[in-house]
């Protein structure tokens, strides 16, 4: 009895020493208990067992590199003086399951110690009592089961942590019922598992599974239900959703604090992540105040030998690498990299990370032989620990592909690319479908520097294997975001399903519901009790259904397009055109803007134009461009800048199909000035199309279904003359509406105080939809520290940054802070507002309006703002202003395009001869050039 009663003290004794500090208990164990003690320490065990048997429950918790324990630390300090001495009952003979949870709740200390190799062998030993006497009903039994797989998981060995963790949940499940916190913390514990092992959908799934019954059974502001928003907020930064991340963890660390202490160590560990958190969003003063207030508690309670030290000390060192304090860097991570060795071995995820960071901080430094050893290590660690398709490998592949080519390794640098682009790619289609479009937007905004990287280093070698995967890159993921929301609509549409219709019709009042919203001020949300995030929340999770259904990446054959088949479909005097937009990489990724052309026909090979000075045509050629044309000036340099070198490559072709990125999304090729008062419009026919794997799809306009047109301009906008009335589109639509009818179509015109919000979004497909009227963009959107503008995500907020004003908008405009006029249509008609249109059968949406065309570009997605939102409402071709336009000439270019178009069917080059016919009378590029059609 003597003997054994020794050893599990010596054990828990340096658990307790190193993890909590209970002077008081130490001070016990360290004296003669004597009969008494024993006897006191026992009763107390006996007091404390079954509730905490019952009620309190070990909860993975991911911190910023590993899955951890996380437990009530007063609970602890209770059961941990009870489980003392009790290895055998008052009659001195050995109670088995007494033993077992006693050897579990010591193993338990020793995992919270960092102590695993001890730690595993007491979890097994109590594993292997609780089987050896059939005590597997026992709840310790689960509870047993439930640790030890929570301590592979932060050892990394993943597939026998999810053995046990579903043994576990299983066990819960059978014994405590679906509706129990126990079995919740189950729930929880394989979340933070699949989420390290990157099955981020399952993961999230199962985290608001876990919120959801911990919620109800425990309540929102008990501490399991925090620990849980601490992981759902992690999945989230994992995954890019840096917002959505600090509205979850900043709850969490607020009832962390208020039921461990502010000094408690689980609490740092939240504190930690939501520095991490900060750093990435560049709100660096605020992470570093954070991460030293950690790191002095860490020192104090832990001690600088501890891995959650090692933590806090390698986000400090890349939090000044982003500070540029160069100095400390080397040292922290040197430092960190030892503790984790030493503490959790050499194969451990958290060593291997480590490692990619000093490894990645030589590189920045220009020390690529420093660099090699930390990255190839890491490398050769994750593929074992993780697996060749958990992200941390796939960047552990780039960072190679880096250092080769930063040794001038061309081939083994294009092998670690292609390898970890692949793979990223294969990622990006087995987690898309399962996102909203907000949740799609942040995880390809971690995506695509990928792509950057890989573009430069293209740009650099320029080699044919190079330049064709870079076109087959950027072809299969450009407009992606867009691409994959439109999908989904018209696979619904398309699907005959009613209940899954009948979603969508759902989706599209929460989203009506949330465009009226947005006009509201946070203090007007507060003031009539609006939980605004709860609607968008809601929206986001209907949204997540729909995409699941429409099995949007089931079409291989148009996901996967190579560029053999974009110039099996061009005749031999046609071309494609793919202008590509991407950043200058200088060891690191820089803010240097950098343009290429890849031009592909039937009869050569890909022809790659690198284009220089990239970000002097976003800024300094641009406002020259936009100036020349605005004073109606000769334009000497923009054809030089912009496209001599692309022309020459194009190689006397007539017809070009042109898919613009960046700065070119923003200027009309065809009004670049050439020698002799001539432009490009007159040397080709130049058709702008989204994507030029587009031209590889089959599917050709046809005669609409139901000859319907729908008009709508000439808005009252009010009688306070704060909007400028627009008498010349009254005039236009008049004379469209004559032509329509004639060509034997079914019109509906709209004029004046008919020309609402509420008509123009009753419309159902016309087969073409024209609206006359202002359009408006604001070009710099009002961001608060919280990266929000007019009180929402940024995301959210480039779509109401662009938009229309109908009939009534001076009333909005002038009384846009009360409820009335924010609770109807109040005549601003929003980009946000326009993508909910029914546009999937409209062939042609003409937005005669100034300016419809501009919006923010965005690289390889094209342009955010009103031209968007109608791709995304379905319209099959969009014809829009880039400027300001004479409301003479713009009735004369929609005259001339009508009639042609009504006699041949054929939009695109319908619209080029319009053009070229109005050039005749107005020769300068203003009048003719500032409508776009794509």
């Amino acid at each position: 009895m003597k003997k054994n009663f020794t050893w599990a003290l010596t054990s828990i004794c340096f658990a307790l020493n190193a993890q909590f500090g209970l002077d008081k208990l130490t001070n016990v164990l360290d004296t003669d208990l004597g009969q008494k003690g024993i006897d006191y320490l026992s009763k107390e065990y006996d007091k404390s067992r079954k509730d905490y048997e019952d009620k309190a429950f070990n909860y993975a918790i991911i911190v910023s590199d590993n899955a951890a324990l996380f437990e009530n630390e007063q609970k602890y300090k209770k059961y941990s003086s009870a489980i003392l001495g009790n290895i055998t009952d008052k009659a001195g003979e050995t109670n088995m399951a007494t033993k077992a949870s006693s050897t579990n709740s010591s193993a338990e200390l020793l995992y919270a110690s960092h102590k695993y190799k001890w730690a595993e062998n007491m979890f097994l030993d109590a594993k292997n009592i609780y089987e050896t006497y059939s005590l597997t009903d026992e709840s310790g039994y689960s509870l047993t089961l439930s640790n030890l797989g929570l301590l592979y998981n932060t050892m990394g060995r993943f597939e026998k942590s999810q053995e046990l963790t579903q043994q576990a949940l299983e066990l819960r499940l059978k014994k405590m019922g679906k509706k129990s916190a126990v079995y919740a913390a189950s729930v929880n514990n394989m979340g933070v598992l699949l989420k390290d092992m990157g099955m981020y959908h399952e993961a999230g799934d199962s985290l608001d599974k876990a919120l959801d019954i911990t919620g109800k059974s425990l309540g929102k502001e008990s501490l399991a239900y925090a620990i849980i928003l601490n992981n759902k907020a992690m999945l989230q930064y994992a995954l890019g959703q840096y917002p959505n991340a600090v509205k979850n963890l900043t709850p969490a660390i607020e009832t962390a604090e208020k039921e461990l202490g502010k000094n408690s160590y689980n609490l740092v560990r939240l504190k930690t992540n939501l520095a991490l958190l900060l750093k990435d969003m560049d709100k660096l003063p605020e992470s570093e105040e954070i991460l030293q207030k950690c790191i002095k508690i860490k020192e104090k309670k832990l001690g600088t030998s501890h891995p959650d030290y090692a933590n806090l000390i390698t986000i400090l060192a890349s939090l000044y690498l982003k500070m540029n304090k160069i100095g400390e860097v080397e040292n922290l991570l040197k430092k960190a990299s030892i503790i984790y060795k030493k503490e959790l071995g050499e194969e451990h995820p958290s060593y291997a990370s480590s490692l990619s960071y000093l490894g990645n901080f030589y590189l920045s430094q220009k020390k690529n032989t420093e660099a090699e050893g930390p990255i190839t290590q890491a490398l050769a660690i994750r593929k074992k620990s993780l697996g060749e398709n958990h992200q941390d490998y796939l960047n552990s592949l780039e960072d190679m592909a880096l250092l080769y080519w930063l040794k001038n390794d061309k081939e083994n640098a294009e092998k670690m690319f292609e390898s970890s682009l692949d793979k990223s790619m294969a990622f990006i289609k087995e987690f898309f479908p399962a996102m909203s479009e907000n949740e799609k937007s942040k995880l390809w905004a971690k995506t695509r520097p990928k792509l950057m990287k890989f573009y430069a280093f293209t740009n650099q070698y320029q080699t044919n294997a190079l330049v064709e995967k870079m076109y087959e890159l950027h072809i299969a993921t450009k407009g992606i975001l867009l691409g994959t929301t439109t999908k989904v609509k018209q696979n619904i549409l398309n699907s005959k399903n009613k209940s899954l219709i009948d979603l969508y019709e759902k989706w599209l009042d929460q989203k009506a519901e949330l465009a009226r919203l947005y006009t509201y001020s946070k203090a007007e949300l507060v003031e009539e009790k609006i939980n605004l995030d709860s609607l968008e929340k809601a929206t986001d999770k209907t949204e997540k259904k729909l995409s699941l259904s429409s099995d949007i990446f089931g079409d291989e054959e148009k996901m996967n397009v190579d560029y053999k088949q974009v110039m099996a479909a061009l005749k031999p005097l046609e071309c494609g055109v793919e202008i590509i937009n991407f950043h200058k990489f200088n060891t690191t990724l820089t803010d240097t803007s950098m343009y290429a052309a890849i031009i592909v026909s039937n009869s050569e090979p890909l022809k790659y134009v690198a284009i220089p000075k990239g970000y002097e045509l976003d800024k300094k050629y641009f406002n020259y461009y936009k100036n020349s044309i605005a004073n109606r000036t000769v334009d000497k340099n923009s054809y030089n800048k912009y496209w001599a070198k692309i022309d020459s490559a194009v190689n006397n072709k007539k017809t070009l199909f042109v898919s613009t990125d960046g700065i070119y999304s923003q200027l009309n090729i065809n009004t670049l000035a050439l020698q002799n008062n001539t432009f490009t419009i007159d040397k080709y026919n130049i058709n702008y199309i989204l994507n030029t794997k587009f031209l590889t799809y089959t599917s050709k306009a046809t005669a609409p279904k139901a000859k319907k047109a729908v008009l709508l301009g000439f808005p009252d906008y009010g009688n306070t003359g704060s909007v400028t009335p627009l008498p010349g589109t009254k005039i236009e639509i008049e004379k469209a509406n004559i032509q329509l009818k004639a060509a034997g179509f079914a019109t509906s015109v709209f004029l004046q105080n008919k020309a609402t919000e509420t008509n123009l979004k009753a419309i159902k497909s016309p087969y073409l939809l024209h609206v006359a009227t202002h359009g408006y963009f604001q070009p710099d959107a009002n961001e608060d520290h919280d990266g929000l503008s007019f009180g929402i995500e940024s995301q959210k907020a480039k779509e109401l940054r662009g938009g229309l004003l109908l009939a009534d908008a001076e009333s909005a405009m002038s009384n846009l802070d009360t409820v009335e006029v924010k609770s109807a249509d109040n005549g601003i008609f929003t980009a946000y507002e326009a993508m909910n249109l029914d546009l999937n059968e409209t062939e042609i949406v003409f937005l005669s309006a100034c300016e419809t065309g501009k919006g923010e570009s965005k690289s390889g997605e094209g342009v955010y703002g009103l031209q968007r939102a109608i791709q995304v409402a379905g319209a099959k071709t969009i014809i829009m202003s880039l400027w300001k336009v004479s409301d003479e000439a713009t009735q004369k270019l929609i005259n001339l395009f009508y009639a042609e178009w009504l006699k041949t069917g054929n939009k695109s080059v319908s619209f080029i001869k319009a053009q070229k016919q109005l050039k005749l009378s107005y020769p300068e590029p203003l009048f003719w050039g500032a409508f776009v059609m794509i």
